[in-house]
């Protein structure tokens, strides 16, 4: 009741003071924003986006910290990332990941985002860049249909800009979750290309398997994956095929043995399943 008489008055203000009380209520919510930010995540509050811009992830601050407390663990005991190494992240967002790395990568090591996201991309410079200039990031202008319906490259074109065995590390998180085929093929074939020998890559997925098949069919599933748009692979959905992609395991896994990557599986709990490590699936690939 309240709520809807505070819209009558706002409608019967004049135009120049529904301005105003615009203003002054951005102003209150960022206000509470930054105190939010500061609780949780301190002197690196500075480099955490207000939650409306965190297309990348849950909006929502503590799991935002939860999300990089979460990575940064699997990449330093799971991938064995030093301080001194190169790390490459494909979908860098809006720096979820790029956050924890900030206090563990030396002047040694360096780290490279790119993102289909421009804004993203601009954000995540102007805050990282400018204080630590190892920090680098870049906007790949490739079409997709959930985040860059303007982009002018096909994904199944696309070569990362940087040399042969370049990266200790190569990160995907929720990238192939929204890729098809050819697209998913060619950035595993480049992302075989620039990891150095004994490098890793940790890349997210939806697998599909018997246990995941089995809840999807039983209704357990968070994502009912159950449109086939190609052998060993479905979507969530036909009209929007890059909302949510999912991939036949052993197809993924002959993927990784094409490329010379010892794969390491662990899964998540996206389809309902009871015993998990994450939400999405993990495989960490070591390049023979």
């Amino acid at each position: 009741m309240v709520g809807a008489t505070m819209r009558q008055v706002y409608r019967r203000l004049p135009s120049g003071l529904r301005e105003q009380a615009r203003s002054l209520r951005a102003a209150y919510y960022e206000r509470r924003s930054r105190r939010s930010r500061r609780a949780l995540f301190g002197a690196q509050a500075y480099y955490v986006p207000p939650v409306e811009l965190m297309h990348d992830g849950p909006q929502d601050y503590q799991l935002f910290k939860q999300n990089g407390e979460e990575f940064l663990e699997i990449v330093t005991d799971r991938c064995a990332l030093q301080p001194s190494q190169r790390v490459l992240d494909v979908g860098s967002g809006m720096g979820r990941k790029t956050l924890p790395l900030i206090n563990y990568l030396d002047t040694n090591g360096s780290y490279e985002g790119l993102d289909i996201v421009k804004a993203a991309i601009s954000w995540c410079s102007a805050r990282y860049t400018a204080q630590h200039p190892n920090f680098r990031f870049t906007w790949m202008n490739v079409w997709n249909g959930m985040y860059n319906r303007s982009g002018t490259i096909h994904a199944s074109e696309y070569r990362l800009p940087f040399a042969d065995q370049e990266f200790d590390l190569v990160i995907l998180g929720s990238v192939f979750t929204h890729m098809l085929p050819a697209d998913m093929r060619q950035y595993m074939s480049e992302i075989a290309r620039v990891l150095k020998p004994g490098g890793r890559s940790t890349i997210s997925y939806f697998l599909l398997n018997a246990e995941s098949e089995r809840c999807i069919a039983e209704g357990r599933s968070t994502l009912p994956i159950t449109h086939e748009v190609a052998p060993g692979c479905k979507v969530l959905s036909a009209a929007i095929p890059e909302r949510a992609v999912a991939y036949d395991q052993n197809d993924i896994l002959q993927l990784y043995a094409q490329y010379d990557l010892k794969a390491t599986l662990s899964y998540g709990s996206w389809c309902g399943r009871t015993t998990y490590q994450s939400y999405q699936d993990m495989i960490i690939g070591e390049k023979i």
